[in-house]
């Protein structure tokens, strides 16, 4: 099967890093042909960031496109495909830039994945394009989640959509672990519980909130500290703010390619969002044994058992985000690891996600 995965860019996020960790698990397969579409790979935006992570077999077209529409953008993308003949075009958030494609090349099949709650994922125009292909039946649509399914269905009317879990290899301590370790020990001194977070400087992220909480926890007398691992807090006035409101006990690392390394190293995983689809950083901290504390999104809510598997707020306020934190600073050892080990080997491997997307491929 010649298979094409199609993405924005491969900058660091959860949707990339879930592009390349199918297309390496597609390489995998000898008799399968694999090649990414990259529309946009400007170095100084760090949109080449995951390129090195794909392995040899999978071929990579750059488009160069700039930021903005243009038509020609849309031509162009035919072409190239027309040309590479592919039997499936998986499609991650650029569905408009793929929408004369799939009018006009109907010699293979286009999947499409909603990486986030619909109106995120679909805003304006784009929901009266996945609900014109859908009612075409040019188009098989992928969710991510129960949760996800639902505002799917909710926001579009339709019903043609197919829950498939993100999926992510099983992370390994790369040839940097001693160095972040030394980092980590020297950050965290003494008996303070190392929070760790990895999340672009974006306003969906929250991370007021929990920048807020650990200072609450610490002004109550818990020793803990925070390491936030992203792009984006040098150059917006967001992460200005964010660095701003922070203190010397929490760090902004940047960007890294050996988040594994800090996950081990860590005692607990927070995400802070006010929305998700399904995070692949959620699925890593579970592929790392990492105890979760999170807000209630879509993904989080649908797989963790609330005190057995990580501790989920009841709601996105900062009192209930202090008090979900505190339940765990006071129960560390009551979640049990092997059961977080076997929630991810059995549904968020990337080997499951892939064969989930090779029979939807399929069918």
């Amino acid at each position: 099967m010649k298979i094409i995965q199609t993405i924005h860019a491969l900058n660091p996020g959860g949707a990339e890093r879930l592009v390349v960790e199918l297309c390496n698990q597609f390489a995998l397969r000898r008799e399968d042909e694999v090649t990414v579409i990259i529309l946009k790979s400007r170095s100084e935006r760090n949109e080449d960031f995951y390129v090195s992570e794909l392995d040899k077999p999978v071929k990579v077209v750059k488009m160069n496109f700039e930021d903005g529409f243009n038509f020609s953008y849309l031509i162009e993308l035919y072409k190239k495909i027309k040309f590479l003949k592919p039997d499936v075009v998986h499609i991650h958030c650029v569905l408009d830039y793929l929408l004369l494609t799939i009018l006009l090349y109907k010699r293979c099949k286009y999947v499409y994945t909603v990486h986030n709650i619909a109106r995120v994922d679909l805003p304006g125009k784009l929901k009266y394009i996945v609900k014109f292909l859908s009612r075409l039946d040019l188009i098989k649509v992928a969710t991510i989640s129960v949760t996800n399914s639902k505002s799917y269905r909710a926001y579009t009317g339709l019903s043609n959509d197919t829950i498939v879990y993100n999926g992510r290899s099983r992370p390994e301590k790369t040839n940097l672990f001693h160095e972040a370790k030394s980092y980590t020990d020297a950050f965290r001194k003494e008996d303070n519980t190392l929070l760790l977070t990895i999340a672009k400087c974006s306003s969906q992220k929250n991370l007021g909130l929990l920048i807020n909480s650990v200072k609450a926890l610490r002004i109550q007398g818990f020793k803990l500290k925070l390491m936030i691992i992203g792009d984006g807090y040098d150059n917006s006035d967001l992460g200005k703010a964010l660095k701003e409101m922070s203190d010397e006990n929490i760090q902004f690392l940047g960007p890294k390619k050996n988040v594994a390394d800090y996950f081990f190293l860590c005692d607990v995983y927070c995400i802070s969002s006010l929305f998700e689809g399904m995070p692949i950083t959620l699925i890593e901290a579970l592929a790392c044994g990492c105890t979760l504390v999170s807000t209630p999104v879509s993904g989080v809510v649908d797989i963790i058992e609330n005190g057995k598997t990580g501790f989920v707020s009841s709601d996105f306020s900062e009192e209930q985000y202090i008090k979900t934190l505190k339940k765990f600073l006071l129960n560390k050892d009551g979640i049990d690891k092997s059961e977080i080990n076997r929630l991810y080997t059995e549904n968020f491997s990337i080997e499951v996600c892939g064969n989930n997307y090779y029979q939807l491929y399929e069918s």
